[in-house]
């Protein structure tokens, strides 16, 4: 998927799901519907990628545990959270519903995840504080759990998160550490993202 052969991926996932659902004891089909509705978003094909988010919750809660429900409803509100303030309601819901359930039973990198969504979140809604401590909070995970795409991640949301501040110059730090980071890890998709806002 980093090397962007979004349509080949999106056929491969749709074969396995319509094996899964004939054959359930193949796999979790959360897990492959969240990342159906993950390559419909790289499409920018957003109505069936909030489809198959929401599918994904629905079995999840249908046939999985606490934490893979969870984990489906934090993608989810990673999908909401790019809408802003028009979605942040239900990101919050979605995100105060799963992050209990993640710091409970989750991993390092689910939590920091988590933590980088409820950050995003709290941006949107202009709560700059909050933002900058949840951002914090993740990137000393991410670290901690050596994620070089977390960390990347969560650079280039404080990125935004200084910019808001009107810090200009921290803004592109960010921005630039975060793109060499997609840049070890040939993460086409984000690098293009990323060279967008420097």
């Amino acid at each position: 998927r980093r090397r962007a052969n979004f349509y080949e991926a999106l056929s491969f996932q749709l074969r396995v799901l319509n094996l899964i659902r004939v054959q359930p004891e193949l796999g979790k089909i959360w897990k492959v519907q969240s990342e159906i509705a993950v390559l419909f978003e790289q499409l920018e094909l957003p109505d069936q990628a909030r489809s198959n988010n929401i599918d994904a919750v629905e079995s999840a809660k249908q046939a999985g545990t606490p934490l893979d429900i969870a984990a489906t409803q934090i993608q989810f509100a990673g999908f909401l959270n790019d809408y802003g303030v028009e979605e942040s309601e239900p990101t919050r819901l979605l995100i105060e519903a799963a992050l209990p359930v993640i710091r409970s039973e989750g991993t390092i990198p689910q939590l920091s995840s988590a933590l980088l969504q409820a950050g995003r979140n709290q941006l949107s809604l202009a709560n700059l504080a909050q933002a900058q401590s949840y951002f914090e909070s993740a990137l000393t995970l991410a670290t901690q759990a050596q994620s070089q795409a977390l960390i990347a991640h969560i650079q280039f949301r404080q990125g935004e998160l200084a910019l808001t501040q009107g810090n200009a110059k921290a803004a592109l730090a960010k921005v630039e550490s975060a793109q060499s980071g997609y840049e070890a890890q040939r993460n086409r998709p984000r690098l293009q993202i990323g060279r967008a806002h420097v």
